[in-house]
């Protein structure tokens, strides 16, 4: 990888990568990536490098014009910037080289570039002191950027102010007086979409901050704000906000297995799906009677799966548990299948000591040592008998 580049306008990054199987098989690209959907990031080829002379081991500098959707990149052997479109969905775009004759610049080397991504100019600084600009294209319009935020999760379904448009561009055009901003909901279960709110678009430097709205029926929403474009500006939307409404935000799933060995039991509990740092409890309990063994609490800290909890064991009462998770704000309740408690024997040692030499038909004194190997919890004395056979 020879860089990376994110767009505020579309919100994708656009990666500079390299490879090959031999010096006559090679490639250099750029990809688009969507990284606010890391299951299915969308990866795809967007122009071709190859005229670029990228080296090995070195990152050059780059910047990401997103208005004008195109990618520069200054290279320092020789000192040239060259400009690619990445809009498309293939590689056929080509990397060109920016000449000192679009700017009638004599002395033109470049050393430094810069961009203004939503206005779409990208800047150029030369050895020679001029700072040159690469412009819109004819006909495209500058871009701007929403930020949509949202309570991760909302208790109870109904009317809510818990959204809010934190920041707006261009938020000092007077023309946009006239235009909305639409805020949509799309619910997880069934796909279906609705308008949350509209919000006019304002002149001044305050935005109405918290948006109200009504959310149905308990589930997930995902919104997204919306400005349909205008004279000047195109349109453009704001990145996705999630909001759990009287529901968890995050389904959660728990696997156990167990093991027994005197009057000890030991699970070892796996807690999959959560993305926070969980609060709640882990209880243990009887597979059969449901009675609780032990409880585990969590600190909201990250988890070490899988963890290890202890708990009192008879193998006469109970020959299966469960671990249930409660859950907590943010993720869902969740319980195992029962895991069957396999019993583990302490290892023993045992020394018998007789004396070399006997008289017939006369009693001996023998010595018999047992001991228990490894650690072992204090109280776990060993029953049973030791047969001396002759």
């Amino acid at each position: 990888m020879f860089g990376a580049a994110y767009s505020s306008v579309d919100r994708k990054l656009n990666a500079l990568l390299g490879g090959g199987t031999s010096q006559n098989n090679t490639f250099r690209t750029v990809v688009r990536y969507d990284p606010y959907s890391p299951a299915s990031q969308a990866e795809t080829p967007v122009a071709d490098l190859s005229s670029v002379p990228l080296q090995a081991f070195s990152v050059p500098p780059i910047t990401l014009n997103g208005a004008a959707r195109t990618l520069q990149i200054l290279t320092t052997n020789p000192n040239t910037v060259y400009s690619v479109d990445i809009s498309g969905t293939t590689s056929s775009a080509s990397a060109l080289p920016v000449l000192g004759s679009t700017f009638n610049e004599v002395n033109y080397s470049p050393v430094s570039i810069a961009t203004n991504p939503l206005a779409g100019e990208t800047y150029i600084a030369s050895t020679s002191g001029a700072v040159e600009v690469l412009t819109l294209p004819s006909g495209v319009k500058a871009a701007g950027s929403i930020d949509l935020i949202a309570s991760l999760t909302i208790s109870t379904t109904g009317s809510t102010s818990n959204i809010r448009l934190l920041s707006f561009f261009p938020i000092g055009d007077a023309a946009l007086s006239n235009t909305n901003i639409t805020i949509t909901a799309t619910a997880a279960s069934t796909g279906q979409s609705f308008t949350f709110a509209t919000v006019g678009a304002t002149t001044g430097k305050d935005l109405p901050s918290y948006i109200s709205g009504t959310f149905p029926t308990a589930d997930t929403y995902t919104l997204i704000a919306a400005f349909p474009g205008d004279a000047t500006y195109g349109a453009f939307t704001s990145a996705q906000a999630v909001v759990a409404v009287g529901v968890s935000a995050y389904p959660t799933t728990v696997s156990a297995t167990a093991s027994g060995n005197g009057t000890t039991g030991t699970a070892r509990v796996t807690l999959s799906g959560t993305t926070y740092a969980p609060t709640g409890q882990i209880r243990i309990k009887d597979a059969q009677s449901g009675t609780t063994l032990t409880t585990y609490f969590h600190t909201q800290a990250a988890i070490l799966n899988p963890l290890s909890i202890s708990f009192p064991y008879d193998s006469t009462v109970t020959s299966a548990v469960t671990a249930t998770y409660s859950g907590d704000s943010k993720n869902g309740a969740s319980t195992s299948a029962p895991a069957t408690i396999t019993s583990s024997l302490y290892g023993t040692t045992i020394t018998f000591t007789t004396p070399a030499t006997a008289a017939p038909n006369q009693a001996v004194t023998a010595q018999i040592n047992m001991l228990r190997n490894g650690t072992v919890p204090p109280q776990t004395f060993p029953t049973g008998n030791i047969i001396i056979y002759g």
